[in-house]
Parts: structure tokens; sequence; C-alpha cells
């Protein structure tokens, strides 16, 4: 180092190895003359590059990458896994919900279907006991007159049969019921039940649930007055698509209050499981008014 030093009298650079640091430098050699002396300045710097540090560098933020990127990765995967299991939960949820209201619907229409029979049912005793009251009755006065009224009977009853597992009928059929019904009547009534009916054939296939004519006139004869001087007047007729049944306003004081009206109230629920339209009854200028729809067949 002196001869170069001496033989080139300026500054240099030597590369040598650091033994202390176990990595190569560069000793730099500055000569410099201060009060007349010549000194030497030296300097040493690890011989490392900025390419060595860039590369080590790129290294690191490539290693560093690779993790961010292996952790998006697992941390996407994860959430997949988990929407999926979530999702399928929901679906496992909602059908169950489903299959829940699907259950309740059709138990509600179990209930709706039994109670409309227990209905329809509740009729049938209620009627035949009036009949065999007035055949009963007839025994006594007249045998061949009670033996007529049997048969008429045995042919009601082969219409209720007929009707059983019927919600509605035509209003032509339930009208030939009805006058057999009113003939059973007038056995017993003679002269003090009178009847119009006036319907129209364009109305004679519009529906109405079974026995629901029968039933407004056997209640026109139960709960009026019926004698020699008030007899009984029945009229039916059609109107605003309405079957209407009237007659004289002369009421009854009932013997059976707590039956009272059961038919009526009856009828009311049968049609509300047909259809939406409202039954009218009322005291209209001394006259008992029942209307009832007339439905079409779809």
């Amino acid at each position: 180092m002196n001869e170069r030093l001496a033989a080139s009298g300026n500054r240099f650079v030597e590369k040598i190895h650091s033994d202390y640091l176990n990595i190569p430098v560069s000793r730099y050699y500055h000569p410099q003359q201060v009060s007349g002396q010549r000194w030497v300045f030296t300097a040493s710097m690890p011989n490392i590059g900025l390419s060595e540090s860039f590369r080590k560098t790129g290294m690191n933020f490539f290693i560093i990458s690779l993790l961010a990127m292996f952790s998006f990765i697992a941390v996407f995967s994860l959430g997949v896994i988990r929407w999926r299991k979530e999702f399928v939960r929901r679906q496992e949820i909602e059908q169950q919900n489903l299959n829940l209201l699907l259950k309740d619907e059709k138990r509600k229409q179990m209930m709706v279907t039994t109670e409309l029979e227990r209905l329809k049912s509740g009729l049938n005793p209620h009627f035949l006991f009036n009949s065999l009251s007035s055949l009963r009755v007839l025994v006594g006065l007249n045998p061949d007159v009670a033996k007529d009224f049997a048969i008429n009977l045995s042919n009601l009853y082969r219409y209720l049969l007929k009707q059983e597992n019927q919600n509605l009928v035509a209003l032509d059929d339930e009208l030939v019921f009805t006058r057999n019904y009113i003939s059973l009547q007038k056995i017993r009534f003679d002269k003090k039940l009178q009847t119009e009916i006036i319907i129209p054939d364009d109305y004679l296939q519009r529906r109405v649930p079974p026995l629901s004519l029968q039933l407004l006139v056997e209640n026109c004869i139960k709960h009026t007055r019926i004698s020699d001087s008030e007899p009984l007047f029945i009229r039916i007729f059609v109107e605003n698509d309405m079957l209407v049944v009237e007659n004289n306003y002369s009421p009854r004081v009932s013997s059976d209050a707590e039956n009272s009206g059961k038919g009526i109230e009856n009828l009311i629920k049968r049609y509300s499981f047909l259809t939406d339209r409202q039954l009218h009854f009322g005291v209209i200028n001394g006259t008992y008014v029942a209307k009832i729809p007339l439905l079409i067949m779809e």
C-alpha cells in the first residue's frame, strides 16, 4: 500500500477482505498536506452493491406477495365454504318452513272440508225430526195420507243421499226437492200454507248449496204463526242474481230459543266456504226477506 501511495501520490481505492466482518470491503486512501506534513486519510466501506440490495428486496417482496396471495386464497376459500354452508342451511330452513306452511294449509283445507261436511250433515237430522213429527201426527189422523207422506219423504231422502258429497247443486234440482217438501207440508197445513214460485229458465242451472232453499222455506214455516185467520204465504223468486224467499212477517214465539237461528247460521257458514258474496236476512215493510247468492259453476 505504501509503495502504491508513494508511486501515485494521489488517492486510490484498494479492495481487501475484512477479517473482522468477514466480508469484502473497499478501502479508500486520500493523501493530504497538512502544515507541511503529508497525511493519508483512509476509510473502509463494505463492498455490497445496490444491485444485491435490490435483488434481496425483490426476493423478499416476491415471498411476501406469495404469502399474501396464499393467505387471500385461504381466507377466500374459507369464506366460500362458510357461505355455502350458510346458503345450504338457509335453504333447509326455507324448505322446512315451506313444508310447515304446506302442512298447515293442508290441515286448514281438511278442517274446512270437515266443517263443511259437518254443517251439511247437521241439516239432515233437523229436517228428518220435523218430517217424522209430521208423519206421527198424520198416522193417527189419516193413514192413507200418511202413506203418501211416507213415500214422498223417502223420495226426499233419495235426493239427500244423491247430493251428500256435493257442495253445490243446480237450482232446478233444489226446486224439485223444495216443491216435494212443500207438498208434504201442505198435507199438514192444507190451505193455511200458500206458495208462489217464479224462477226464469235462465237461472235454473245456477248453483246453490244443497238444502239451502228448503231450509229457507222450512225457516218460514218454523218461525211464523200459521192459522186459518193468518195463513202463511211464501213467495220464491230471483232478484239481482239473488234467490229471494219472502213471507208475511208474523213471528211465532219459539219454544226452542237455544237452537233458533242455527239453520241460518249454518247456511251462512256454508256460503262462506264457497263465495265472498253476502247473504241478507231481515224484515222489510212487514215482510221477512231472505236472499242468498246464485252461483255460477266454474
